[in-house]
C-alpha cells in the first residue's frame, strides 16, 4: 500500500474542500494519508497539484460515487466521509493508531451536525441499528449492530465483502447494508471512536 489512510467519499461541495483538507491535515496529525473524490464537479487546482489527493469525475448517483472512490484508494485502512465537515485536531491520527489491525473492527467515526458546525453530541446509541433502522430497506437486521456513514476499517475488509451495492441510490442505505452483510457474516469488533472525529454543517 502507498499510505497508510485512504480517505474517501462523493463530492459536490467542490468550494469546501480547501478547508475542509486544511482541517483533515490537523486531524491525521502526521498520519500518512491521500484523500480520493469523486464526483461532477472539478476541485480547485491547488487541491489538484497535490500527490495525495485524488479527483475522479462521474456524474452517477452518491453511492455510485462513493464506490468508484473506494476503487482508487490505496491505503491499508479505509476512512469514509463526507465534504460538509471539519475535522477536530488530532482525532483521525487517534483512532488510526487504535484500530485493532488483527482482527476485523469497524470503528463509527462519531460527528456532530447542526447549521454553522454547531450541533450537539449524539447519543451513544445512534451509532447502533436500533436508532436508524428503517424496516422497509432491511429485513432480519438486528438491533444490535453498529450501524454508522462515517467508518475507519481495514482495506482489505472492504474489499473482501465488495464495499457498497451500487443498488441501492442513496449512501447511507448502502452503507448500512454493506455492514450489515459483514456482521451478518462473521465476527466483527463494532467501536465508537474515543471522540467525536467531525462536526458537519
Amino acid at each position: 500500500y502507498m499510505y497508510k489512510l485512504s480517505v474517501f467519499m462523493p463530492t459536490i461541495r467542490v468550494d469546501l474542500l480547501k478547508t475542509w483538507f486544511s482541517s483533515l491535515e490537523q486531524a491525521c496529525n502526521g498520519i500518512d494519508f491521500e484523500v480520493v473524490t469523486c464526483g461532477p464537479f472539478k476541485p480547485d487546482q491547488e487541491l489538484l497539484d497535490l500527490e495525495n489527493f485524488k479527483w475522479i469525475e462521474d456524474f452517477g448517483c452518491p453511492t455510485r460515487a462513493a464506490q468508484i472512490a473506494a476503487s482508487e484508494c490505496s491505503g491499508d485502512l479505509m476512512y469514509h466521509t463526507v465534504d460538509d465537515v471539519l475535522f477536530f485536531p488530532n482525532e483521525l491520527s487517534n483512532e488510526v493508531n487504535r484500530l485493532d489491525i488483527d482482527h476485523d473492527e469497524i470503528i463509527a467515526m462519531r460527528y456532530r451536525e447542526g447549521q454553522g458546525h454547531q450541533g450537539k453530541e449524539l447519543s451513544p446509541c445512534y451509532w447502533y441499528t436500533d436508532a436508524s433502522y428503517n424496516p422497509t430497506v432491511f429485513r432480519g437486521v438486528k438491533a444490535v449492530w453498529g450501524s454508522c456513514i462515517h467508518f475507519l476499517m481495514r482495506s482489505d475488509l472492504f474489499v473482501e465483502f465488495g464495499g457498497f451495492d451500487c443498488g441501492f441510490e442513496y449512501l447511507n442505505h448502502a452503507t448500512h447494508d454493506m455492514l450489515y452483510r459483514m456482521q451478518n457474516t462473521k465476527p466483527i469488533k463494532y467501536t465508537l471512536s474515543n471522540n467525536e472525529i467531525s462536526s458537519a454543517d
